[in-house]
């Protein structure tokens, strides 16, 4: 796999063609922001070709890795960022940082149940058996 090297440059110049109407927008790029490294899953939804892309997260500034991904990802396959459909962004950034216990201090409020929200470890309750909310007096 191949492996990005920092760059700076400005993302903003990158051409989104205004005329290309919804029918010919195809392209979905998802992107991971991780502690360590930022992928980057281009998929073609006419083909079903996947592409993808890794490079190293700049703490700095996190949106740095994305721009370098993209613009690495425009040399095999021109002219996509004109025709994504979605882009489907996540981050680890976040939760590393309270895990780790990084970053600035900061208080978590929450509504009446989610207090353990951190200690589950996941923002997502899909299950409410699984906790018993129900039958506890939170």
């Amino acid at each position: 796999m191949e492996f990005g090297v920092y760059l700076e440059f400005g993302f903003w110049d990158l051409e989104f063609d205004q005329g290309v109407n919804m029918a010919e927008k195809f392209y979905r790029l998802g992107c991971d922001i991780g502690g360590t490294f930022t992928d980057f899953v281009l998929l073609n939804d006419r083909t079903g070709e996947i592409k993808i892309y890794k490079c190293l997260t700049t703490p700095k500034d996190p949106s740095d890795a994305v721009e370098h991904g993209i613009r690495e990802m425009e040399k095999p396959t021109p002219g996509f960022v004109g025709k994504m459909d979605e882009v489907i962004h996540g981050t680890t950034l976040v939760i590393n940082s309270i895990i780790e216990r990084k970053g600035a201090k900061t208080g978590l409020i929450t509504t009446k149940g989610f207090r353990d929200v951190l200690e589950i470890g996941r923002g997502i309750r899909y299950a409410p058996m699984t906790y018993l909310l129900n039958s506890l007096n939170l």
